[in-house]
């Protein structure tokens, strides 16, 4: 699977209908309470300025419709006046009271609520907030901020520059002498994610308190001015509760504190540093346990430097012997080290150690001797609501492949139902398939990466804990209000078939799709002069030659990467002109323009029909691109409506994947490979 960048959200697909309701929320875009907005006409330059209007027009308009509304203020806590007697952005209740008659009160850059309590001090203006927890949670965010910052800097440095990366460990360190023992980078990684939870988790508590007051008045209206991030917790607390409620977002709201947040969690929980990982080997794996009796001669292992090398890297992390280990003298050795900056990975490199016919994957046993836990029963988790027989489902899916489950994560049932729809077209490649495993990833793979074929143990993993947050985000974000199940149908699924196809490309992919080239690569490759990543290897994992340079069309994959960024730059510079006259007028101009005759703005933009391209991550290397067209050829199979232009130019907006860029030529060519 690949990092997927989607530019715009598809509306035509999703569409949710609000009715009346006695609880309104009403997304604010803040302003600092710091910053001082006496100047008027200058204040009307802020950022924020269009929102506060927004909201504060729309507030008006909800009291001369029913005067008995409360509404409650975020940032404050206890009396209205009382809190209001201080200053927010210079302005205190005194001092906006002598500005209400006059005509440009309504641009006053002040908090909404104390705004409409000095020109309604009749009306019941509340404090919904707990000062305490307000303290906490700004602390919490700037300390999610700081750690990030400092875990990004490490990690950047430690690859690219040793001198900096001291400089920001002793400054770390200056703040927080405790570290001093510890790994640098897991330090100040954990802290981040500690005060992420922490933030979130005070979030919610101030959501707490807010329907407590608001309870204390459920038998009136009541709207609430406050920051996006709340709303969505705030409307579950409301529906538990027997509230009604809909969500306002003005004009010029921001979603950037929101995607601010979801951006660190993504970052922060994508990362994991260990200093010592295991790949391709038995749940529970004991490295001091397996039986080292057959040693290959380090000398026709190792260069004298790769040997010198690694001893380095290991230290006492592990016994330098296991990398000499051929227990069954196949001349396949045991194990694989690869190291990055962050973690160690001991792969498998043998897939049966013992030669007893049984994987690694699915053999606590090496010999006589128990290196591992016993293999875990098959889980199946449904959290997509699949309505099929979970019994049934498992059964086809056994008929088809080995099943196994590892690091306590349960297979998806949606994905298993997907896979038995599926891989039964791939009559060449299925055959070669033994496993699919539902596992954690060990690798730092890209966030939208969810499964991943292993050949040496001809294995497809997956990572169903991922697709559910990233699926479950995404909900959340970008399709708030759809029904569940539309939304599985329309973007789970594809992502799926998508994915899942995707790797089926990769099977045995040299001598399946070796003969699907293309002009457009230009790769160059230096002869490999070392011994380790070539000798006593999986065949294939052997390393002959080293790519030094791969590039389409005389273009590197971070280039296309930049090119596909300024597109969605211009794309959305086009989405926030004022009228669609505008924005049609503007992508007539636009080499992006699809000619696709449609009412619908996201159907006539599209990069990858310019560069007739499957997706970003095809252009990462060959392979890559062979697996994409691959898949494209398979979706259009799987759907039919997604050969047609429209239908893949919505597919690009929606998941990133352009199955139109697969010409009947080039499915011809690989359906004799299927």
């Amino acid at each position: 699977m690949k990092n997927i960048l989607i530019v715009f959200v598809l509306t035509l697909f999703f569409l949710s209908c609000n009715a009346k309701k006695n609880l309104t929320l009403v997304k604010q875009w803040h302003l600092a309470s710091h910053e001082v907005t006496l100047d008027i006409e200058k204040s009307k330059k802020i950022p924020q300025y269009q929102n506060q209007l927004e909201i504060f027009k729309y507030t008006e308009s909800r009291i001369k419709e029913n005067n008995d509304i409360i509404i409650y203020a975020e940032g404050c806590e206890g009396d209205i006046k009382k809190a209001f007697s201080k200053k927010f952005n210079g302005w205190n209740l005194l001092e906006l009271k002598k500005y209400v008659d006059k005509s440009e009160y309504e641009h006053i850059m002040a908090p909404v609520p104390m705004k409409i309590l000095a020109k309604y001090p009749k009306l019941t203006v509340l404090c919904g907030d707990s000062d305490l927890l307000i303290k906490e949670n700004l602390k919490a965010l700037s300390d999610v901020r700081g750690f990030t910052g400092f875990y990004q800097k490490l990690k950047g440095f430690k690859k690219t520059d040793l001198k900096k990366f001291e400089l920001y460990k002793k400054q770390l360190l200056s703040l927080y002498p405790e570290a001093i023992n510890q790994n640098i980078l897991r330090f100040s990684l954990d802290k981040a994610k500690a005060a992420l939870k922490s933030f979130e988790e005070i979030l919610v508590a101030r959501n707490k308190v807010f329907l407590e007051n608001v309870m204390k008045n459920s038998e009136r209206d009541f709207l609430i001015i406050i920051g996006g991030l709340h709303t969505f917790d705030l409307e579950n607390r409301a529906v538990a509760a027997n509230i009604e409620s809909t969500t306002i977002t003005p004009k010029a709201y921001s979603r950037n504190e929101s995607l601010l947040i979801m951006g660190l969690k993504k970052i922060l929980n994508s990362e994991v540093i260990n200093d010592l990982s295991f790949f391709q080997v038995p749940e529970g794996f004991d490295p001091k346990k397996f039986p080292i009796r057959n040693r290959i001669n380090d000398q026709l292992l190792f260069t004298d430097s790769e040997k010198a090398e690694m001893k380095k890297v290991i230290s006492d992390k592990i016994n330098f012997d296991l990398l000499l280990s051929d227990f069954d003298k196949d001349g396949v050795r045991d194990f694989t080290l690869s190291s990055s900056s962050t973690e160690l990975i001991l792969s498998s490199e043998d897939p049966d150690w013992d030669n007893d016919g049984i994987d690694n994957i699915i053999d606590d046993t090496v010999g006589d001797t128990v290196v591992a836990k016993s293999i875990s029963k098959i889980v199946i988790h449904n959290n997509f609501f699949s309505k099929k027989n979970k019994q049934t489902v498992l059964a086809q899916t056994q008929e088809l492949v080995k099943l196994a489950n590892l690091q306590n994560v349960g297979h998806e049932q949606l994905v298993l139902e997907v896979f038995n729809q599926i891989a039964p077209m791939f009559k060449k490649r299925l055959p070669v398939l033994k496993y699919l495993v539902a596992t954690k990833p060990t690798f730092s793979y890209g966030e939208k990466v969810f499964f991943s074929y292993v050949p040496q143990s001809n294995t497809i993993e997956y990572y169903p804990a991922k697709l559910k947050q990233y699926v479950n985000n995404e909900f959340q974000m970008r399709f708030k209000g759809v029904k569940f199940e539309q939304f599985v149908s329309r973007f789970v699924l594809p992502i799926i078939v998508h994915s899942l196809s995707h790797e089926f490309g990769h099977i045995d992919e040299m001598s399946l799709l070796g003969g699907l080239n293309s002009t457009d690569w230009d790769i160059l490759k230096t002869k490999y002069e070392g011994k380790y990543l070539k000798k006593f290897r999986h065949k294939s994992k052997i390393i002959d030659e080293v790519v030094t340079k791969q590039s389409f069309r005389t273009e590197s994959f971070k280039e296309w990467i930049q090119k596909y960024s300024l597109y969605t730059e211009n794309v959305n510079s086009i989405l926030r002109l004022p009228s669609k006259q505008k924005q049609l007028a503007s992508i007539k101009k636009s080499q992006y323009r699809t000619d696709i005759k449609s009412d619908h703005i996201e159907h006539l933009l599209s990069f990858f029909k310019k560069h007739n391209i499957p997706s970003i991550y095809s252009l990462k290397n060959l392979s890559e691109w062979r697996a994409e067209m691959f898949a494209a050829c398979v979706y259009k199979t799987v759907f039919p409506n997604s050969g047609k232009l429209v239908r893949s130019v919505e597919l690009e907006h929606l998941i990133g994947f352009f199955p139109y860029a697969a010409t009947k030529d080039v499915c011809k060519g690989i359906e004799q490979n299927l």
